[in-house]
């Protein structure tokens, strides 16, 4: 199994655990520009704490880790024949993208009705209803070679299913066909402290799915 590291983001001094009192030489220009290369963690507000990752989750044999507290990004190229498939995953993580696929470190997610993250920012209240944690899942799509003679190579793990719901696949009309849910989710992080999180687009200019932009707000408190 293959673990490559990618260094996406700005030399960052501390861990984020507040958007106040943190970055005060730069307050004057607060937006941070955070890729050179144009995928991962792409900017962040230090006023603010909106942000913008750009991930691109066409391989069908890659994981790609977030790590909102310093802004990196990692991948796991997946070999089935592994006897542990992810026995080789980065240490730091906060969310695991697979194509529509996401997982959490412990962490439990909140759908949310808002549209927006400036609703719930100005609204600052915890939305009602239960935060869902990772469940396992047998039915992950890995192996797509002999997909036309009806076989898929799948792999199993602990998916968060609420956080999966931003995006709907429909294969009962070929070729499928994709309905984001435009809301934003709320991901509890084993630290406690909180993501907001939305998929605002899922397209790369040519048309092709799973370049998944994600605007968040990290971190954010809600009473």
């Amino acid at each position: 199994m293959q673990l490559k590291r990618l260094l996406l983001a700005a030399a960052i001094p501390c861990t984020l655990t507040a958007c106040e009192g943190i970055f005060e030489d730069i307050y004057d220009d607060p937006s941070i520009s955070l890729s050179t290369t144009g995928y991962g963690f792409i900017e962040y507000n230090v006023a603010t704490c909106y942000g913008t990752a750009y991930i691109n989750t066409t391989d069908y044999y890659t994981w790609y880790y977030l790590n909102f507290h310093d802004f990196t990004t990692d991948t796991l190229t997946i070999d089935l024949d592994a006897d542990d498939i992810l026995a080789d995953e980065p240490e730091e993580w906060d969310l695991a993208l697979h194509r529509w696929d996401v997982r959490t470190n412990g962490g439990a997610a909140l759908e949310t009705e808002y549209g927006s993250l400036d609703d719930l920012v100005s609204d600052g209240t915890l939305p009602e209803g239960d935060f869902t944690e990772d469940e396992w899942y047998e039915y992950i799509s890995v192996d797509m070679s002999d997909m036309m003679s009806g076989n898929i190579g799948y792999m199993s793990c602990y998916t968060n299913l609420e956080l999966g719901k931003w995006m709907d696949v429909s294969t009962e009309t070929m070729p499928p066909t994709y309905t984001p849910s435009n809301k934003v989710y709320l991901v509890r992080l084993a630290d406690e402290t909180m993501i907001a999180l939305i998929l605002s687009n899922y397209m790369n200019t040519s048309g092709t799915k799973c370049y998944l932009t994600i605007d968040f707000v990290y971190p954010i408190t809600l009473n």
